[in-house]
């Protein structure tokens, strides 16, 4: 957001102020100053939640030139969101605690004994133990996926109440020895960092687009439109993807091959905003069942 706000600010004289949070927090926040009477937010951005921003009467319906550019999975067709960039998620682990010939290649890998007690994930999003679950349940089935997070609950995986960015950090300094639900473009930042990472796609990683919109009673409406449409202009693309993103533009090739599921080869299940919506409650629900 830091360089895609500057950008913005030279080239329209508009100055940007940001707040940032997951998409629980953010939602939140939206409705509280909507109930308030006090919106204070011109444009949203999140990557889940977007169901109850709709059912609350938080977002608006909007049109954008740029939006033309976006494939059918990056556009929302009633008008309510653009995608800024695909967010890929999988499993990362610490280089130096575990060794190429050791990392697990398949969900089914997480079982073996060496991996008791040595996993975390993000318990409340899709981001982490929900986003797992749901990759689970919809490439497995639900009979067989159910199965096997009964089995992976014996594996005494910790919930870790914090971002998955502070999540991984943890990991790349040896808290952890895996994490599962971590984004491949912040683990792919901090490996070209240096940092003894490696992300693990297991098979089929899940993805979901990370969605931008204009707030209902938005202050500043136009620049609202503006700026939502300078995020997915090719000139804000490049700055996603300059920044280490997926872009959501297909003719904005990401820095970096190894994030993208077409150039990289690896399997990808995306869950869109419409099947997150659905289903959502649902993953929650298996993982208080099963996992708490």
């Amino acid at each position: 957001m830091r360089p895609l706000s500057a950008a913005f600010e030279r080239k329209y004289g508009i100055k940007v102020s940001y707040w940032r949070g997951d998409s629980q927090a953010a939602g939140l926040r939206l409705a509280m100053e909507h109930r308030a009477g006090r919106t204070q937010a011109d444009v949203w951005s999140t990557a889940s939640g977007i169901g109850a921003l709709l059912d609350a009467g938080l977002i608006e319906r909007f049109a954008v030139e740029n939006a033309a550019a976006l494939g059918p999975q990056f556009r929302d067709p009633d008008g309510y969101w653009v995608a800024t960039n695909m967010i890929v998620f999988g499993a990362a682990v610490n280089t130096g605690l575990v060794a190429e010939r050791d990392r697990p290649q398949a969900p089914e890998d997480l079982l073996a004994p060496r991996w008791r007690n040595q996993m975390v994930w993000k318990q409340n999003d899709i981001t982490g133990a929900w986003g797992f679950i749901g990759n689970v349940l919809t490439t497995m089935g639900e009979e067989r996926g159910l199965a096997y997070l009964r089995k992976l609950n014996a594996q005494n995986i910790a919930p870790v109440g914090a971002s998955t960015r502070a999540i991984l950090d943890g990991v790349i300094g040896g808290e952890h020895a895996l994490v599962l639900g971590v984004s491949a473009h912040n683990t792919e930042i901090s490996r070209k960092a240096g940092a003894p990472v490696a992300w693990l796609p297991l098979r089929s990683a899940w993805a979901t687009p990370h969605t931008i919109g204009v707030t209902s009673g938005a202050p500043h409406p136009n620049a609202a439109r503006l700026l939502v449409d300078y995020a997915v202009s090719r000139e804000g693309q490049e700055i996603f993807r300059q920044a280490g993103y997926l872009p959501a533009r297909p003719d904005v090739p990401p820095l970096s091959a190894a994030i993208s599921p077409q150039l990289a080869g690896f399997p990808v299940n995306v869950l869109a905003p419409e099947a997150l919506e659905r289903n959502l409650a649902h993953w929650s629900d298996v993982y208080m069942e099963i996992f708490r």
